[in-house]
């Protein structure tokens, strides 16, 4: 089913012993996310893609391009709430392979799920919005539906995407809405100076182990209230405490 040539051992170890890699998943999306529950009391039901960080899941593809420099690996979401379950992970090593070696059927299927996630949130009176980048950082506006030739947030004009990213050329559209992650590592200062130079009003969100009231002359938004981003005024930080691993980063990624 997957190949499993170049990928590390511990990857090729769990291949095989989880049956789950027998065949292609058929869900790609879920809503089960602690953070997320809350947007429903503001009528917003949130659909996430996990998939693994960076090139966790297969050495030779980087899903999250700014990572090395950030140095966010360690500190990762991923070693967060449930991801830190074996079974979990297994999921998102899943969902990376498909995305990597089937990546026309991963775009059909995920065509599919938002479709049904779309009738499934009006049976509940709720509006659905999408976060494609839960634990990664890829440019979705790049890839292409196999037989639209559309971006998935093309070919749903009318309903409302929103993500983290740490690329500064990541670009927000009509229903895309794109928060900067920043880093507090020497190595990423530029990276976050041509974010600002680019998208001067973009929010940044800022993980920190203490809360502070303003950031890089910039007033602080409580960004675990919710998670729906979209709803943030501009020109803000959004500050997020520091979860799973990153409670104990020494890297310079958290402040």
């Amino acid at each position: 089913m997957f190949n499993t040539h170049g990928l590390r051992p511990e990857t090729t170890e769990m291949i095989g012993r989880y049956p789950m890699f027998q065949r292609l998943p058929d869900n790609l999306i879920t809503t089960d996310n602690a953070k997320t529950i809350k947007g429903k009391g503001k009528g917003y039901i949130t659909y996430i893609l996990y998939m693994s960080p960076s090139n966790s899941a297969d050495p030779n593809v980087n899903l999250c391009s700014f990572a090395k420099a950030a140095g966010c690996l360690d500190s990762c979401l991923y070693t967060a709430g449930r991801g830190q379950m074996e079974s979990v992970h297994a999921s998102r090593v899943r969902r990376t392979l498909t995305f990597i070696q089937y990546q026309p059927y991963f775009m059909r299927t995920l065509e599919k799920n938002i479709r049904s996630a779309i009738k499934s949130a009006a049976r509940k009176g709720l509006t659905p919005v999408f976060r494609l980048n839960g634990t990664s950082d890829v440019d979705w506006q790049k890839i292409k539906h196999p037989d639209t030739g559309l971006s998935i947030l093309e070919m749903f004009p009318t309903q409302q995407f929103y993500d983290y990213t740490k690329s500064p050329f990541t670009q927000d559209t009509s229903n895309y809405h794109v928060t900067f992650s920043y880093s507090h590592r020497p190595q990423f200062k530029k990276v976050v100076e041509k974010s600002i130079k680019l998208h001067p009003q973009r929010n940044i969100a800022v993980v920190m182990r203490q809360p502070l009231a303003s950031f890089g002359g910039r007033r602080t938004i409580n960004g675990d209230a919710t998670d729906l981003r979209f709803l943030d005024e501009r020109g803000v930080v959004v500050a997020l405490k520091a979860k799973g691993q990153a409670k104990h980063d020494r890297t310079g990624f958290v402040v």
